[in-house]
């Protein structure tokens, strides 16, 4: 059920104050991020990924990760880093299959 609040002038203006010197409070404070969604930070990656960051600023300084520059600081396209651990993931091999094949191979004369 959804709640209609009224409020006058005055009362709108101080909640929109309040609400604002909040959210200035919280960036300057580093709780919460000012990048878009879909874009992350250092952080955030080696979270995601697993890596140490020493190991992403090697990764990125070789041009092997995605990776843009926001004024001096890092940033990683959420999409562009998925698309690029999942290249780096190692498909796991069906043996029945490996098996088969070989079997194949052997029984040709």
């Amino acid at each position: 059920m959804t709640q209609i609040i009224q409020l006058d002038r005055e009362e709108l203006q101080l909640t929109i104050e309040t609400i604002v010197s909040d959210v200035i409070r919280k960036i300057e404070s580093g709780k919460t991020p000012i990048l878009p969604d879909r874009v992350t930070d250092l952080n955030e990656v080696s979270q995601i990924t697993g890596l140490r960051k020493s190991t992403i600023y090697k990764e990125t300084a070789a041009g092997t990760m995605p990776v843009a520059r926001f004024g001096k600081k890092l940033v990683f396209s959420r999409k562009q880093l998925l698309d690029w651990m999942e290249s780096r993931t190692v498909k796991p091999v069906d043996m029945d299959s490996v098996l088969q094949k070989q079997a194949l191979k052997r029984q040709r004369p």
